[in-house]
């Protein structure tokens, strides 16, 4: 596996965990009513968008040049 491969997986991996973060923390913030886990669960959310705009990014930019037509 290449490296820049690894760094898309683990940058999509983190993203996961952001948004199971978001939703036990809205799950925690509806079941005890702690306000904590309730401020916390929007910024993973805010996390996760930057993640995935860092990883669109990433990508465009370590995209590997297209082939050459063939005549």
């Amino acid at each position: 596996m290449r490296l820049l491969t690894a760094h898309k997986v683990t940058i999509g991996t983190s993203m996961a965990g952001c948004l199971a973060f978001a939703v036990w923390g809205f799950n925690e913030y509806r079941t005890t009513g702690a306000l904590l886990p309730l401020v916390l669960a929007p910024a993973a959310l805010v996390l996760c968008l930057f993640l995935g705009m860092y990883l669109r990014n990433f990508a465009r930019k370590h995209r590997r040049p297209a082939a050459p037509p063939r005549s």
